[in-house]
């Protein structure tokens, strides 16, 4: 029990200093309005070794990107599919 108290108190130690060399840090927002933009983008069997897409994704408040990530799938794309493009020609082509 005595371990376990001691290794909570070193982690909170480092989380104070952390905080503390942080203190001058931040993100601006401009006066006004302040909008919220999101952005997505998916690499579709972008590694060709492994076959696995890729996806990712950020947000911006304002000027300031405050959230983003990148993931690899676990899942393998094993066959690529190729729908009828007829609709997307008009009547008179076809």
């Amino acid at each position: 029990m005595n371990e376990t108290l001691y290794a909570h108190w070193i982690a909170s130690k480092h989380i104070l200093r952390y905080l503390h060399g942080m203190i001058t840090l931040g993100l601006r927002y401009p006066v006004g309005d302040v909008q919220l933009h999101g952005y997505t983008d998916v690499d579709w069997v972008g590694n060709v070794v492994d076959r696995k897409n890729m996806y990712g994704c950020c947000f911006s408040l304002g000027y300031s990107r405050i959230s983003w990530m990148r993931r690899k799938k676990n899942c393998v794309a094993l066959k690529q599919s190729i729908f009828p493009l007829a609709w997307l020609v008009p009547k008179q082509f076809g």
